[in-house]
């Protein structure tokens, strides 16, 4: 089963590394959001979401 996600990471070298991984793993990556104004707008269609804190 493949799940939507949200990739939460302010750092643009990191945030394409997880995103590779994502999809590597056979899921989709919705999105890359570098602030929380940014994930709001994202998260409704997200099934899960990678946060850096």
């Amino acid at each position: 089963m493949a799940f939507n996600v949200l990739i939460v990471e302010d750092q643009p070298i990191i945030a394409m590394g997880l995103e590779d991984a994502v999809e590597a793993l056979g899921h989709h990556s919705i999105g890359v959001a570098r602030n929380r104004a940014e994930a709001t707008l994202l998260a409704a269609t997200a099934d899960m979401a990678l946060v850096d804190v």
